[in-house]
């Protein structure tokens, strides 16, 4: 498919919505977890942007996973903080970039460009190795969602932290880690063979390797914001909407 640029008088192919993986080993087969960011500048805008957006998520078998707003920084640099947090699971990426080419998706997500101060989004792969919910996690009343960034940022190269120590701290707080995911892919645009793939502007990514999602009770996450997990550099912590 191409479009004709009147200006320049000649045949340019669309940009076409791709996933475009971190690093050269970062498989993008089976399951990944889409990780939204945002602050939120006309709520009405996204809110009616997620009604008119479910139906087409949830006929390629998007599952929202958990949600957090009115974040609030615990510990770190508040201005990496966003105020809301969105985890959505898909099956495979192909599930995903069947939503966005979607033309009726497209011409609603121009509700999403304008309902948002800042966003950031990136696909994880879960490292938990089905040690963790493998769906929705179950609420428990009254719980809050804490987001744990790890130092260093964009670094493929810098470590995620070490699973059994976070959970062996998590746990003695009485909280539990609910998704703990590597970032493996990035949503970008292929602008044909000579321009090649280049990062959207919609959808800025993730700005750290790996996400840590934590739920309990304010006092049984108060302690690790008071002494921060090894490897942590930020907690953002979230009223719980699922």
């Amino acid at each position: 498919m191409a479009r004709y640029d009147v200006a320049m008088g000649r045949t340019e192919p669309i940009p076409r919505a791709v996933l475009q993986a971190t690093s050269d080993d970062a498989g993008l087969e089976g399951p990944l977890y889409a990780v939204n960011l945002l602050d939120r500048r006309r709520p009405w805008a996204y809110d009616l942007y997620n009604v008119l957006a479910a139906p087409v998520a949830l006929r390629v078998g998007a599952r929202p996973m958990m949600k957090g707003v009115d974040g609030e920084c615990w510990f770190g640099e508040a201005s990496l903080g966003r105020e809301t947090l969105l985890v959505v699971g898909y099956d495979e990426a192909d599930a995903f970039l069947r939503m966005v080419r979607n033309p009726y998706f497209a011409w609603i997500s121009m509700l999403r460009k304008v309902s948002f101060a800042g966003f950031e989004f990136g696909f994880c792969r879960r490292l938990d190795d089905g040690m963790l919910p493998p769906k929705r996690p179950r609420r428990r009343k009254g719980e809050l969602l804490a987001l744990l960034w790890p130092e260093g940022q964009h670094d493929s190269e810098v470590p995620g932290p070490n699973l059994t120590a976070l959970q062996r701290r998590v746990s003695a707080a009485g909280s539990r880690i609910v998704f703990y995911g590597e970032k493996k892919a990035i949503l970008a645009l292929d602008r044909g063979s000579e321009k090649g793939i280049s990062p959207t502007r919609l959808a800025p990514p993730l700005p750290w390797s790996s996400v840590v999602v934590v739920a309990g009770h304010r006092h049984t996450l108060r302690p690790l914001s008071t002494e921060p997990l090894p490897g942590m550099s930020l907690a953002i912590h979230y009223r719980q909407v699922f």
